[in-house]
């Protein structure tokens, strides 16, 4: 008998199934170890002709998959779980390389997803054996290990490229389970008796970073990497890495973002392999406004790929299409549109679940229906997706919108997004039209949405009466509305409505709210690029972020104050460099007659970002091509008169 499949399981009829159909055709046998099922799960295994043993739970994994080892009598053990599946194409010639290889263990895929199983947002993989010779046993109650026993035989350690599909981290499973309460628990037995396993103390920063528990994450990262440094760094195990990964995360939720950018730095040095790494380092200097030191360590990424597959989980996209997403959001904050699309672009084609990258691509892309249906909607896989996007699509106003809704609905269902885009729709039609139509589709959100509506449109006695039957979104508007209407320091979340608003096109809203808002970060790219952008500009902001400033500016220089506009791109500089400055301050310099100022500016714009296309566009104002024969020509003139050409 050549493979025998070996699994432990309790509760697992959602999954079981399917994991135990792709080993069909791969195992021998399957052996599945029972460790109190109160569910289907046995009556589906043994459906399956696997053999079904009892196991009275310890608490202790390394015992479970043990026993299932027991049983086996194939010359190779395949180790899966009931939340797993095997690759239906990539298991095809797993069976002939067993019989040829000479390697006493295998390596082998699990990618890991994350999300939600109709949105898929990551993908962490991680080489792990999960194939062996007969004969080995695993080791540690939890996060059981068999690698150390497979390597004390000194035999060779191969590859083959299977994946085994895992979806026990998706949010479905996760609510289901409390395993990270149980691990963190087990995790925290063993350290107290083995104080020095690194192995147990990464596996808890992960547990803790899990439950949130940062603080004691930071704390054990500390120890853990004062105990790393004792011992040269040729000898650290493989993942230190995540270890590092794990403690710059932690300390950055404690607040601590000094240490936590000091140390990101640092390990970039020690692991200079380690995409992800380089990625996160990213990220914090986005969220501290360092987009240039973002864009640098970006393009380092994309240069570099993902992480190479060892011994170490990575997520997948670090190194490709997360960071062309990032890049996309980093130029946009620096102001150029047009590298800023071409980066979403590059993000999607990459991956066609980035839902927040339709979003910013419908808004920057030219309204053209036929192109974004062959370019973008045809490529999208996924309900979420093609949610964002048929909503993302109405509100801008895009001719054909109905039409992307219909599609949308057919191929995924309806959804709250599906719903928003048809209320987007209806916004241009009237007043009257909407109300008929939530009459006719009286879903406690299309209340609230027209409730938004008919109070930008100043009637606040149905807009109230609207919203008292929007649920509990419909009851914070009204909190809202009432707040800033008696209070001249109130303060108000738009996270969670920015989107509403947008699409009920609440510009009259917005202009009295925006002032009083929190949030405004996590939301300013998406108000920016929406049909409501404008109202950015007309409101006078205190000036406390760069993008206050620059909007500022914005106002004064289209007011004809070019003496307002300096003066508030001079103070967003303050904070950081942006396209958008070079470019309005060229504007004012030509407003002001000052060519040769606005020559200056774009040259110094230019050796500052090189790649931005928005400053190459203004160079070409300021700097028009001359014809090389009327340049000749004008040289002749000029010295037949004697004079010089300036």
């Amino acid at each position: 008998m050549l493979l025998s499949a070996c699994m432990i399981v309790k509760n697992e009829e959602a999954t079981l199934e399917r994991c135990l159909a792709s080993l069909s055709g791969v195992a021998d046998e399957i052996i599945v170890v029972d460790t109190g099922s109160t569910d289907r799960t046995v009556e589906i295994a043994e459906a399956h002709g696997a053999r079904v043993f009892p196991f009275a739970w310890d608490n202790n994994f390394a015992h479970a998959r043990n026993e299932s080892l027991r049983h086996a009598n194939g010359e190779w053990i395949l180790v899966i779980d009931a939340d797993e599946y095997l690759d239906e194409q990539k298991k095809l010639g797993l069976r002939a390389f067993l019989q040829e290889t000479s390697a006493e263990g295998v390596l082998v895929t699990q990618k890991n997803y994350m999300g939600s199983l109709q949105n898929i947002t990551k993908i962490m993989p991680i080489r792990v054996m999960r194939l062996f010779r007969r004969g080995h046993y695993y080791s540690g109650s939890i996060h059981e290990q068999i690698a150390y026993s497979v390597e004390k035989t000194g035999k060779p350690i191969t590859s083959f490229d299977l994946d085994l599909h895992h979806v026990g981290y998706t949010e479905e499973f996760v609510r289901k389970r409390a395993k990270s309460e149980r691990n963190t628990i087990l995790l925290e037995k063993e350290l107290s008796q083995d104080p020095e396993n690194l192995f147990h103390r990464s596996n808890l920063m992960a547990e803790y970073i899990i439950t949130r528990q940062f603080q004691q994450a930071a704390e054990l990262g500390d120890t853990t990497f004062r105990m790393l440094k004792r011992t040269p760094v040729q000898n650290w195990p493989n993942f230190a890495a995540r270890i590092h990964l794990h403690w710059i995360g932690a300390l950055w939720e404690i607040n601590e973002k000094e240490r936590a950018l000091q140390h990101a730095a640092e390990g970039i040095e020690y692991f200079p392999w380690f995409t992800d790494l380089k990625r996160h380092y990213a990220t914090m200097l986005m969220q501290q406004g360092d987009w240039q030191g973002a864009e640098r360590v970006l393009m380092a990424c994309r240069k570099q790929g993902d992480t190479k597959q060892g011994l170490i989980e990575f997520t997948e996209g670090m190194g490709t299409y997360f960071a062309a997403m990032d890049l996309g959001t980093v130029w946009s904050w620096l102001g150029d549109d047009i590298v800023a699309r071409k980066w979403y672009l590059q993000a999607f084609l990459e991956n066609p679940t980035l839902s927040s990258c339709v979003v910013q691509l419908v808004y920057l892309l030219p309204p053209v229906g036929d192109f974004l249906k062959e370019h973008i909607e045809s490529r999208i896989v996924d309900g979420m997706t093609y949610g964002m996007y048929a909503e993302t699509y109405a509100i801008r106003g895009i001719a054909g919108a109905d039409g992307v809704i219909e599609r949308a609905k057919a191929a995924f269902g309806a959804s709250e997004m599906t719903q928003r885009a048809e209320m987007a729709t209806l916004v241009q039609e009237g007043i009257d039209r909407m109300e008929a139509h939530v009459h006719e589709s009286p879903h406690e959100f299309n209340w609230y949405l027209l409730g938004l509506r008919q109070l930008e449109l100043g009637d606040e006695q149905a807009a109230l009466a609207s919203l008292a039957k929007g649920g509990v979104r419909g009851e914070y508007i009204v909190k809202t509305h009432r707040l800033l209407t008696t209070s001249d320091d109130a303060r108000w979340g738009i996270q969670f409505v920015a989107r509403d608003l947008a699409a009920m096109r609440c510009t009259n809203l917005l202009r009295k709210w925006l002032p009083f808002a929190t949030g405004l970060h996590d939301v300013w790219l998406y108000l920016k690029h929406s049909p409501v952008g404008q109202v950015l500009e007309e409101v006078d902001w205190p000036g406390g972020t760069v993008y206050e400033c620059e909007q500022n500016a914005l106002r004064c220089f289209k007011q004809k104050d070019f003496a307002g506009a300096s003066h508030w791109v001079a103070k967003a500089k303050q904070f950081s460099q942006t396209v958008t400055q070079v470019l309005l301050s060229c504007d004012v310099a030509l407003a002001n007659h000052d060519i040769q100022g606005a020559r200056h500016v774009v040259y110094e714009g230019k050796k500052r970002f090189p790649e931005s296309e928005a400053i190459k566009n203004a160079s070409a104002v300021v700097h028009p091509q001359v014809n090389p024969v009327d340049l000749l020509n004008q040289m002749s003139n000029a010295q037949a008169a004697g004079g010089a050409l300036h």
